[in-house]
């Protein structure tokens, strides 16, 4: 299984973290993007129950795990052949009138539920295979971490090597990168023995009975919140550095999408690798409730000690632009 969890995160990296500027490079406004990255959760939110209840009920893992590989494959290589690939930005009226916005918008929706499904059903079968270890899950899921941060500067130096001279970049040799990816994971997946023996008759009671807690209302909300501020980072950083490497260091260009990749493994590295590893000393001593409790005044912290640091930095910019010292 973490040949399964390297091979299906190392997949998405060639193109998923590069999403937002592989649409800026359509002609997409920062508005058409976000209002794309709005619309892409909410058939996931629809279908990954659905879908997954249909797995207890019909004893149908296998298949769907399967499946869902098959057709993350299909989607990945629609979105690689979509024409219209450069453009400069076009007026967004145009653009959502123009039928292959929503070709793109579709593919990306069927990629992400295809993958959400995935997603759940990989951790379900993790979890399954730990048995009494399940504080071990972060050491597979760190695998994944590392395949996709390895993976995203590769295709990104690829990216960059095979658009040299260009005006635009050319994001064939990611796809293809992430095409033979997921093709290895469709082998390995079929290769595995998943058994699904536990009676989940109970499954939908048993939500009900959680959703009217307290604390699990509350946990939800904070990951409301979570995804809303952090969606600002994982959707626009790379908007970012390209407009700062436009404005400050337009010799970088040629080469932004390996400083782009370069900028994931930090994060991997910095963070998520050696956390993943942690992790299993952590919920040793620690419960899992604490755990999350902990993480989220971590994260909030953080979150404001970067919100000071912008500030200070604007203030310091409106101060120049007035001529006060």
């Amino acid at each position: 299984l973490i040949i399964v969890i390297y091979l299906y995160d190392s997949g998405y990296a060639p193109f998923s973290p590069f999403m937002t500027t592989i649409a800026k490079q359509r002609g997409y406004s920062a508005f058409i993007v976000g209002l794309i990255f709005t619309l892409l959760p909410i058939p996931l939110l629809i279908t990954t129950p659905i879908m997954t209840a249909m797995t207890d009920k019909y004893k149908c893992r296998r298949l769907v795990f399967i499946s869902s590989s098959v057709l993350i494959f299909a989607f990945t290589f629609l979105l690689a052949i979509i024409p219209g690939t450069t453009s400069k930005e076009i007026d967004d009226l145009d653009v959502i009138a123009s039928p292959l916005f929503w070709l793109f918008l579709i593919s990306n929706a069927l990629i992400g539920i295809c993958g959400k499904l995935k997603s759940c059903l990989d951790d379900t079968i993790c979890m399954s295979l730990l048995g009494d270890d399940k504080h071990l899950y972060g050491q597979q899921r760190l695998w994944g971490s590392i395949g996709w941060s390895l993976i995203a500067i590769l295709s990104g130096a690829c990216v960059d090597w095979y658009s040299k001279g260009q005006e635009y970049k050319n994001y064939t040799p990611g796809y293809i990168i992430a095409l033979i990816l997921f093709l290895l994971d469709i082998y390995v997946i079929t290769k595995i023995e998943i058994t699904q023996e536990s009676d989940n008759s109970t499954v939908v009671s048993d939500v009900k009975h959680l959703l009217v807690k307290g604390k699990i209302l509350a946990f939800l909300l904070w990951v409301v919140f979570i995804g809303f501020f952090m969606s600002f980072i994982w959707n626009y950083v790379f908007w970012y550095l390209e407009d700062l490497s436009n404005i400050y260091h337009p010799e970088t260009l040629s080469w932004i999408k390996t400083l782009q990749g370069l900028a994931l493994i930090v994060q991997c590295f910095g963070g998520e690798v050696p956390f993943f590893f942690l992790s299993s000393y952590v919920l040793k001593y620690v419960d899992q409730i604490n755990t999350i409790s902990i993480t989220f005044v971590i994260f909030m912290q953080l979150f404001r000690m970067r919100h000071m640091y912008l500030l200070s930095v604007l203030k310091e910019r409106f101060k120049e632009s007035l001529g006060w010292h």
